[in-house]
């Protein structure tokens, strides 16, 4: 375990926006660090797309998880010489994020998960680049260096696809709060990195930045959705698929079901090569639909198999185009304008080779060029479905589901047995309101019943989140 860490203190006579080592860590330092490892785990910018942490949490109806069970993690390994009593006094002494059972085996979350705000989780994330190559420890002191300026949600090493997925040498960091990311980026002087200027801006305007470097489309923030792009695994999506095939189509009724298709319809529309193109309500595509300006893509190949070069391709064409193309690692790349035999001719000498390999460039033939935008509508007409239906999981969370409707009632008996049997249940979760409604209205007597019909049993409460009463 490293025994020194960034300081959270200026030293005196030194820039307190600059990193700079500290003394010796305590007990106390260390006990906060693994409480805040273990909040960070099951915290909104992780529990939610952390598919093993997932399913941890709903493994049982109370969401416990076992203290043993993540004190196994890498993460946690430097205070496993401290021992199970140990930790878990760290974690009871957490302000509210997560709780311990009364046995001391068991740790969940406080507050319920819910999905993301796009606009409010941009305003709190931040992009900075300049940290150059990864030491041992960087993690965490990348930590203690943006919790100068404020509580931290996550900071996310980013790192490339390559062998390894070495650092790339920038985060984007979550702040708790919108004060504490505009407190970082009004930093004057800017912040360093030991005797490095870092790059600074927010996430959104990064985002703004790269969308019109590769030609992209540039995301309407107020819709913009984090935790679907580069991630394999998303709660919300997955809930909102389970409650969609568990419900059926008779669930919402057919009225809801029209008006989420029409919804879902106005929604999915992509931009590829510059041409929009409407989506079906499942994603799907009609293939013809995609026009493009032919000789805007090129051929590569070289003997790199599954580790593309691809930063080091893009790099070494600086200079030719205004922006860098985009890349593929199947040996396809896009070009901003057509590229002219002079054009072709210039990449050619300047890409000869990269990193000591050779690399060749041609024109592709027409399918090889229709294939690779089909392939890249593909990939954004899957994201914009997993980006819409996370939509759609934000809606219904925020305003709940519509309740099933009751069963009928039986049919009046014979000989003037004229009570008829009991309808069914009321629909789970969202309807809850219309129960409350009926059950008001029983108790006041002010129901607006049809005429003959009198309830022989009062609504039982529906289940909500882990099957607790409401």
């Amino acid at each position: 375990m490293s025994t020194t860490d960034l300081s959270t203190n200026a030293e005196p006579g030194k820039d307190e926006n600059v990193a700079t080592a500290s003394t010796p860590v305590n007990e106390a330092n260390i006990k906060d660090n693994a409480l805040k490892q273990v909040e960070f785990y099951l915290s909104d910018a992780n529990l939610p797309y952390d598919k093993f942490m997932w399913t941890l949490h709903t493994k049982n109806q109370d969401h416990w998880i076992s203290i043993a069970t993540i004190a196994s993690f890498k993460r946690m390994a430097e205070y496993k010489p401290y021992g199970a009593e140990w930790l878990v006094a760290a974690l009871r002494e957490s302000k509210g994020a997560i709780e311990v059972d009364a046995e001391g085996t068991n740790v969940r979350r406080v507050a319920p998960v819910v999905p993301p705000s796009g606009p409010e989780h941009l305003d709190r994330s931040v992009y900075v680049k300049g940290f150059g190559n990864e030491t041992p420890g960087m993690q965490r002191e990348l930590e203690q260096f943006f919790e100068k300026w404020g509580p931290i949600s996550a900071v996310r090493m980013r790192r490339t696809q390559e062998a390894g997925h070495p650092f790339k040498g920038s985060v984007f960091c979550e702040f708790r709060d919108k004060a504490s990311a505009l407190a970082f980026l009004n930093t004057d002087p800017k912040p360093k990195w030991g005797d490095t200027d870092l790059l600074i801006m927010s996430k959104d305007d990064y985002i703004v930045k790269k969308s019109k470097e590769k030609g992209f489309p540039v995301p309407d923030r107020t819709k913009y959705t984090p935790g679907t792009k580069g991630r394999s695994f998303n709660a919300f999506v997955l809930m909102e698929q389970e409650a969609k095939a568990a419900n059926g189509a008779d669930a919402a009724g057919e009225g809801d079901a029209e008006e989420e298709s029409a919804a879902t319809k106005a929604r999915l529309e992509i931009i590829v090569g510059g041409n929009k193109i409407v989506l079906a309500s499942d994603g799907s595509f009609n293939e013809e639909d995609i026009k493009y300006t032919k000789g805007k893509v090129l051929k590569f190949s070289g003997e790199y198999g599954d580790e593309v070069p691809v930063l080091e391709i893009k790099e070494s064409l600086a200079g030719v185009f205004d922006r860098k193309p985009f890349i593929e690692k199947s040996g396809m790349a896009a070009f901003p304008s057509v590229v002219s035999e002079e054009q072709l001719a210039s990449i050619r000498e300047k890409t000869s080779s990269v990193n000591g390999k050779p690399i060749a460039w041609s024109y592709p033939t027409d399918d090889e060029e229709r294939g690779f935008w089909i392939n890249r509508a593909k990939f954004f007409a899957n994201q914009a479905k997993e980006e819409a239906v996370t939509k759609r999981a934000q809606t219904n969370s925020a305003r709940g589901g519509r309740g099933g409707r009751g069963g009928r009632g039986g049919r009046g008996g014979k000989k003037g047995d004229r009570r008829g049997g009991r309808g069914g249940k009321t629909g789970n979760q969202g309807g809850d309101d219309n129960s409350r409604k009926r059950k008001r209205e029983e108790e006041t007597g002010g129901s607006p019943k049809k005429s003959g019909q009198v309830p022989t049993v009062a609504p039982k409460k529906a289940k909500v989140d882990g099957g607790s009463e409401s």
